[in-house]
């Protein structure tokens, strides 16, 4: 039993704004789902530059608690800037979106990775406030 097309005048139709060499992961899911679907890339994916001494500042010399990192290609380029300025990251804890995200700092070397249950603010202080107590209970 084969299903009957939909006309493409009736299909639900959809256009994705994304980031330039964007995944196109949800284009396919709604594709396959029987949606028409157009793209637009309106912003392109790219590593700012910052002097050596900037990168050390905000990393080194604030010493933070925890790096939150909420997309992939902030954690790659935090990533890339750090091994520029000799800044190695493996020691901080961090605070990251999804578990997608926590495989690429796995992949470099960065083992303390901590995932909250949503991304509303609220539940990224939640993580946080989690973390520090697993950490004061393990050195109590």
């Amino acid at each position: 039993m084969s299903e009957t097309p939909t006309p493409p005048q009736s299909r639900i139709k959809d256009l994705i704004l994304k980031g330039k060499e964007g995944r196109d992961l949800l284009q396919q899911q709604l594709e396959k789902q029987g949606a028409l679907v157009d793209t637009i890339a309106l912003y392109e994916r790219r590593c700012p530059e910052y002097e050596t001494p900037h990168i050390q500042k905000s990393v080194q010399a604030f010493d933070p608690n925890y790096i939150i990192a909420l997309s992939g290609e902030t954690l790659l380029n935090l990533i890339s800037l750090g091994k520029q300025a000799g800044i190695s990251l493996d020691t901080y804890s961090f605070i990251l979106s999804s578990q997608r995200v926590a495989n690429i700092a796995l992949e470099h070397g960065i083992k303390l990775n901590n995932i909250p249950d949503n991304l509303m603010p609220i539940d990224i202080i939640r993580c946080i406030a989690k973390v520090k107590r697993t950490k004061q209970n393990d050195a109590g």
